[in-house]
């Protein structure tokens, strides 16, 4: 698991990466919303090696993808972290979802 808090030219963002295994990462994405809330996803990417380029692809029709927090509130560093933890600490319950949704 690889995890990053930053400040991008969007604003605050966590960021976290987790192995599935065959071809599958789990990316966990804290960031503000469309909407203006901070809002944290939780979507499988397949992992794809092209002309010698690393892709990683989520097919929104059939790949996994769930929002896992969403809060009304600014999108401070602090609370980008507190939200992102609160995310990773759902991470066991959704591993479980993700196997059943691809069959395991």
């Amino acid at each position: 698991m690889n995890t990053s808090i930053a400040k991008t030219k969007a604003g605050w963002q966590g960021n976290t990466r987790i192995d599935l295994g065959d071809g599958r990462i789990l990316r966990i994405t804290t960031a503000k919303a469309l909407d203006g809330s901070l809002c944290t996803t939780g979507l499988v990417h397949h992992v794809k090696q092209e002309n010698g380029y690393r892709a990683e692809v989520h097919q929104a029709r059939t790949d996994y993808g769930r929002r896992m927090v969403s809060w009304g509130t600014r999108v401070t560093e602090k609370q980008v972290r507190e939200q992102h933890q609160l995310a990773l600490d759902m991470v066991d319950e959704m591993l479980a979802d993700i196997a059943k949704h691809y069959g395991g």
